[in-house]
């Protein structure tokens, strides 16, 4: 196979799956049944491509062979084999051979294989709801094709993508890929997830590289709408939805979160003592000898950020 029918395959999957998708969309019972045929021959083209990138200098029509012949060379007397005339792997030969690659099956696609059976030699009696069910729970089986492949199913699928990240089953999961990019931060927590894309409004904030450690040089992306969102907004953004100030000061308390000393973003809360969820800084206590303990922006000095005004004042009166 040249490398010209390799990219062939790869198009007929990519075609196939997108046109299952928006026959998905419609939720209508003629093209529920399309959704599955498509969906289905476009996995199963997709798992062929895995194996042919899995061994790209190799024999494509070897990798793909449902039986091999064995060809022998009476001047080197050594045995070769090439492919018997005949079909190509079938989904259960696909399964072995992925085994056999060392490459990891979903088996959630092994539904879906027993639908599309059902649909091709009877029927099926399973609602249309169940069947788009069906087709749902097999979305991320496509994205771990996609990732064997080291490709980006957003840029592959353009527009139905988002009706894939809708359903339920993926969006869970890519909420928790999304969450662990975080984790390099000191104040990783999951709660990250209910911060929301600014402009489309999903929970699927992720950080481009997961490895980075400080919040200040975070790169943050949506993984539905590939947006970007400014690190110090989403520090912002994360400090409001999880400090309640406004309640703290009605009460007749101090204020939790401040505008930073050191980085001016509102991203300081006083929790024993000032943290800027941003810069990383913080405000110890006073070092003078008014007893008041930790420092506030409200009450630090502007000349000297380990005493208070009051203290600092008295100091340069003193001198």
């Amino acid at each position: 196979m040249s490398s010209t029918n390799r990219d062939a395959l790869y198009e007929n999957a990519i075609n196939s799956i997108v046109c299952g998708i928006q026959d998905f969309e419609t939720g209508e019972s003629i093209r529920v049944i399309s959704a599955v045929r498509n969906i289905y021959a476009g996995i199963i083209l997709l798992g062929k491509y895995c194996l042919l990138l899995a061994a790209p200098t190799e024999d494509a029509d070897l990798i793909l062979a449902q039986k091999y012949v064995i060809r022998f060379d009476p001047l080197t007397k050594k045995i070769g084999f090439k492919p018997a005339k005949g079909k190509t792997i079938d989904f259960n030969d696909l399964i072995d051979r992925f085994k056999e690659f060392n490459l990891e099956w979903d088996s959630k696609i092994n539904v879906l294989q027993k639908l599309r059976n059902s649909l091709e030699h009877k029927y099926s009696e399973d609602t249309d709801d169940v069947m788009m069910e069906t087709i749902a729970s097999c979305f991320p089986a496509i994205v771990h094709f996609f990732k064997i492949l080291e490709l980006d199913p957003k840029n592959e699928l353009e527009d139905v993508w988002v009706t894939m990240v809708k359903q339920n089953d993926l969006y869970k999961q890519l909420q928790a890929q999304c969450l662990d990019s975080f984790k390099g931060i000191s104040w990783y927590a999951e709660d990250m997830l209910e911060i929301e894309c600014p402009e489309c409004s999903s929970q699927l904030l992720y950080q481009v590289d997961a490895t980075n450690k400080y919040p200040e040089e975070m790169e943050i992306k949506c993984r539905l709408c590939d947006g970007e969102f400014p690190a110090a907004d989403f520090v912002e953004s994360y400090v409001a939805a999880n400090f309640d100030d406004t309640r703290n000061v009605q009460d007749g308390g101090v204020p939790q979160v401040y505008n930073c000393t050191f980085c001016h973003h509102e991203t300081m809360v006083l929790d024993e003592k000032c943290y800027c969820y941003y810069c990383e800084e913080t405000l110890g206590e006073c070092i003078g000898n008014c007893g008041d303990g930790y420092l506030t922006p409200d009450t630090v000095s502007f000349e000297n950020n380990s005493m208070c005004a009051y203290c600092a004042d008295r100091m340069n009166k003193n001198d």
